[in-house]
């Protein structure tokens, strides 16, 4: 999980550059609005990221109650910085909303999309995490029982199964009411990701019934969780632009795609790639003798 977390704020820091800079009216005006609420996200993060550790911690084995506490605590921060994103994503688009907010002083805004918002992004994340889970138990990381491991497995299956048909039925209404009255670019995109998802969720099914480790299907249903999550992504922005899309934006981003910088990213691609298999091998090198 920590590996997890800080493959997450690393690969969310580029589109968070790039969301300032293409919306920068849009995100700023959210973020005013919000104010401390939105501000709140990074010491929230920082606690989250930190008890990720500590619940790994040699001391706290077999302390059941307080390995749930600690855990409880990372869930509810992270689903706290989950919510915030979503709200403040949803005022930016909001215009209609700015004045009143603003007047109010309110810091929370709220929208009857961001419970159903936040519980699709929770259910598409599940199949994700239950890939990476099972493809931990395939290579014999668990450390346990087979016959335990392949329980856990299934139970995985279960659960990834029925969140991928969830965040499926939910991602048409909560990204349909972002979008203008008039838009259909998103719905191509909502139609892959559907598919995606009842592909995935079949094949979920599969796992939970037969081998729930067999690599040919467990590769399927990774594939699957990729091509919802791609159809989504595409589907929420394209709803974005319906709302706050014109010919400043199409200016702005044509000016940034004049940017160059090629040289530097491939340089420093090379130097982070160098520098982490050089890690794994000193680390590789480190464990002992099996």
């Amino acid at each position: 999980m920590p590996l997890a977390l800080s493959a997450t704020i690393t690969a969310g820091i580029a589109p968070l550059l790039f969301v300032q800079i293409l919306y920068q009216q849009e995100f700023y005006t959210a973020n005013l609005l919000m104010f401390h609420r939105w501000m709140a996200i990074l010491p929230v993060l920082i606690v989250a990221f930190y008890m990720l550790y500590v619940l790994k911690a040699h001391r706290l084995e077999g302390r059941v109650w307080i390995q749930s506490l600690v855990a409880l605590l990372i869930m509810t921060s992270i689903a706290f910085v989950a919510w915030s994103w979503i709200e403040n994503h949803l005022l930016s688009i909001d215009r209609d909303a700015w004045a009143p907010q603003y007047q109010s002083g309110s810091m929370v805004y709220a929208s009857s999309s961001i419970a159903p918002r936040l519980a699709m992004w929770i259910f598409a994340a599940l199949p994700v995490a239950g890939s990476a889970v099972l493809w931990q138990i395939r290579a014999g990381a668990s450390g346990t029982h087979p016959r335990l491991a392949a329980d856990v497995a299934r139970l995985i299956a279960s659960v990834a199964g029925f969140a991928s048909v969830a965040a499926a039925a939910l991602a048409w209404p909560v990204i349909q009411h972002a979008a203008a009255p008039s838009d259909t670019t998103s719905r191509p995109w909502l139609i892959l990701a559907t598919l995606a998802a009842a592909m995935g969720g079949s094949l979920w099914c599969v796992i939970a019934v037969r081998r729930p480790t067999a690599a040919g299907v467990l590769t399927l249903a990774s594939a699957a969780s990729g091509l919802f999550w791609l159809g989504v992504l595409i589907a929420r922005e394209a709803a974005r632009w319906s709302r706050i899309g014109g010919s400043e934006l199409t200016t702005r981003h044509s000016q940034v795609g004049t940017v160059a910088g090629a040289a530097v990213f491939v340089a420093v691609t090379v130097i982070a790639i160098v520098v982490v298999g050089w890690i794994l091998v000193r680390v590789r090198r480190s464990l002992p003798a099996r």
